[in-house]
């Protein structure tokens, strides 16, 4: 995800299917995201960091209408400094998000809230505000 031309944030979203349900899952779908983004290093000292991390997530779903169940993972917030030969690299401070949710889908057009649900987290991660109505930014183009 990049804006004025700098990366402000990357993410990935996995579906899996198991068409005779899996019993982890309690399910026969399963949605697996991973979102990352720099953050202040103010905002990675806060001790929150990783529940509000975390209600990003619920939030969205929510917001987007997904009905699921069984939603885990992980909320990590890091800092670096780099030393001796790297010292010239610039300090970094990072937000990332690993979570995986069992949908419920009562119609196959459902899927797109649990997506629109994945890309206000990523948004919402790097620090960019929610997509209005009408815009999908996923598409098959690649930029050059």
């Amino acid at each position: 995800m990049t804006t004025t031309g700098s990366e402000v944030g990357s993410g990935r979203l996995i579906v899996l299917h198991d068409p005779d349900g899996n019993p982890a899952w309690d399910g026969t779908f399963r949605f697996v995201s991973f979102c990352r983004a720099d953050v202040d290093f103010d905002m990675v000292n806060d001790p929150l960091l990783s529940e509000v991390g975390w209600t990003w997530l619920t939030e969205a779903l929510n917001d987007a209408g997904a009905d699921y169940h069984d939603a885990s993972g992980t909320v990590t917030a890091v800092s670096s400094r780099s030393f001796g030969q790297l010292a010239t690299e610039a300090d970094r401070a990072e937000v990332e998000i690993r979570a995986s949710w069992t949908p419920v889908f009562s119609t196959d057009d459902e899927v797109a809230s649990h997506i629109a649900a994945w890309q206000a987290l990523l948004c919402t991660t790097a620090g960019l505000p929610p997509l209005p109505d009408g815009i999908i930014p996923l598409s098959g183009r690649l930029d050059h």
